[in-house]
């Protein structure tokens, strides 16, 4: 699969913006703003303790919290790719509605819609993949992707003009292809 260059998520999808073949931002006024729907249900993970701080009687550490978040039934890796990727494409089906709603170079709606829909939209596709379970041994590497990814998502939503020069989501994105969320990497 040829995958195109990008230096940044939103810069890349910014120039797909104002050359007129909206993909992934974009925006729309506030009159006619509307929020991506939620891409696919599914049901929140389970919260074990470890064995050892269960036997003190105490909360996990953060590394054990981590190792220990997981659904009673993980799914297998290929199960977790397949509902991965179909959150993915999903979620890049909305942005690219999302992006055929704003007006060509119009850079205030753009970075508008950063902030009220592509941010949430992000978002969602984050919480969804984190409710799929990990598979078993992946957690810690999963965990830390999306975590990474929530802390881009919030500088995003504090500063939406820093979002199309960001380029910390490439490596994110490169992890995702690498694990096989080749749909998350795309996008």
């Amino acid at each position: 699969m040829t995958r195109t260059p990008r230096s940044s998520v939103l810069a890349y999808a910014s120039g797909l913006v104002l050359s007129g073949a909206a993909v992934l931002v974009a925006g729309c006024s506030a009159d006619a703003q509307v929020s991506a729907p939620p891409l696919v249900a599914t049901t929140p993970p389970v919260e074990v303790l470890s064995t050892p701080d269960q036997a003190k009687g105490e909360a996990p550490g953060a590394d054990e919290a981590v190792a220990a978040t997981a659904r009673a039934d993980a799914p297998r890796r290929q199960t977790f790719l397949r509902a991965g990727n179909r959150i993915c494409d999903e979620g890049s089906a909305a942005l690219a509605a999302i992006g055929e709603r704003v007006p060509a170079g119009d850079e205030a709606a753009m970075v508008a819609a950063v902030a009220e829909q592509v941010v949430p939209n992000i978002r969602a596709q984050v919480a969804q993949l984190r409710a799929l379970g990990y598979p078993s041994g992946d957690a810690r590497l999963l965990s830390g992707i999306l975590d990474e990814t929530d802390d881009i998502l919030d500088a995003w939503q504090a500063d939406p003009v820093a979002a199309f020069d960001d380029t910390r989501m490439d490596d994110v994105n490169d992890r995702l292809d690498d694990y096989g969320l080749t749909r998350c990497g795309d996008s």
